[in-house]
């Protein structure tokens, strides 16, 4: 007689690469669980996901887990512009956030058919999106109530459905809670995790400056997942509503800020010496292009000069890489003193 072949429950893990989580893939992996790692990543992460080179890849292939990743997309715009509930401390709208990733989770889910999802998350590690209220709020409204798993505090939360139906032992569950990493650190050691990163903010959201920049986009209603890619690189002034400037403060920046520019985007360059590359971004006059150049060269080698020569032109989307390789002719030339410090603060982003 066959014996009837033994199918294993499956699990999705939404997985960044940091400690927890690789304890929650481990946990799961102890119970002989089939894991898949679901990897979220986007304009607000501050290490960029590398399918060849990252924490989460490294991680997922030392633990034999497949790993698949999600882009937050421009749907998520609407959440950034108004969260249900809420910002923390700057622009981190935590709570909708999560509620976000775990749907597009749920989504997955449901493709590859597994039968639960589980995250890292720890009881009171984090004051806004990890009280207890809040957890079961983000169970309820991502869609996946009960079938939402955190292994390292499962013993101090509601049983779940993969507890009460046998998939998961609750017993081979933890109690873990608050901000110390000693007991998950301990359990690194068990299961022989080694050269994982320390805990940090991987959010841009939570960055105060980088914060101001995505308000400064909403107040002037102009937030889109193109206008935030630009929030990462250069200084960042705001001229009038319709109108803002971008200077590079390195040569990395300056590299970026050419592979970000967009269509009717005007560049500005010093014409004599080397120095930072601008981009004038909006519908700018002939006053702000030359105030634009007046900030250009404030930040070059020729911020003490009376008068700086200011090459610029604008990009044409069908030639846009002619420019990051080549010469462009310039499409004019003018001559303005640098801009005082005390006259550029009210610009400043």
């Amino acid at each position: 007689m066959l014996q009837k072949e033994y199918k294993k429950i499956k699990a999705l893990v939404m997985f960044s690469g940091g400690l927890d989580s690789s304890l929650a893939i481990r946990i799961l992996q102890e119970q002989d669980i089939e894991v898949e790692a679901f990897h979220y990543t986007g304009a607000f992460h501050t290490d960029q996901f590398d399918e060849y080179n990252s924490s989460a890849k490294r991680f997922a292939d030392n633990f034999g887990v497949k790993l698949s990743t999600f882009k937050i997309g421009d749907d998520f715009v609407d959440v950034l512009r108004n969260p249900r509930y809420g910002y923390g401390s700057n622009m981190n709208p935590c709570i909708d956030c999560r509620i976000y990733t775990l749907k597009k989770a749920k989504a997955y889910m449901e493709k590859i058919d597994a039968a639960f999802i589980a995250t890292g998350e720890v009881l009171g590690q984090r004051p806004m999106s990890q009280r207890k209220d809040t957890l079961k709020l983000v169970g309820k409204h991502s869609g996946l109530d009960r079938l939402l798993l955190r292994p390292l505090s499962a013993k101090l939360l509601e049983p779940t459905i993969p507890e009460e139906k046998g998939w998961v032992d609750r017993e081979g569950l933890f109690d873990i809670s608050g901000r110390s990493r000693k007991a998950q650190i301990a359990l690194a050691e068990k299961y022989g995790i080694k050269d994982y990163p320390n805990p940090a903010g991987g959010c841009l959201l939570t960055d105060p400056q980088f914060s101001a920049r995505v308000r400064d986009l909403v107040k002037h209603d102009s937030l889109t997942m193109d206008e935030i890619e630009f929030l990462k690189v250069g200084r960042h002034f705001r001229l009038s509503k319709d109108t803002k400037v971008i200077v590079g403060r390195n040569e990395d920046d300056n590299a970026q800020i050419l592979q970000l520019v967009k269509k009717n985007n005007i560049i500005l360059r010093l014409k004599d010496m080397p120095g930072p590359v601008t981009i004038l971004r909006g519908r700018p006059t002939e006053k702000e292009i030359e105030l634009a150049g007046a900030i250009t060269a404030r930040y070059s080698k020729a911020r003490t000069h009376n008068l700086v020569r200011i090459s610029f032109f604008t990009v044409d989307a069908e030639k846009r890489k002619d420019f990051l390789f080549k010469d462009k002719r310039d499409e004019g030339i003018f001559s303005v003193p640098p801009v005082h410090d005390e006259d550029i603060i009210k610009y400043m982003i």
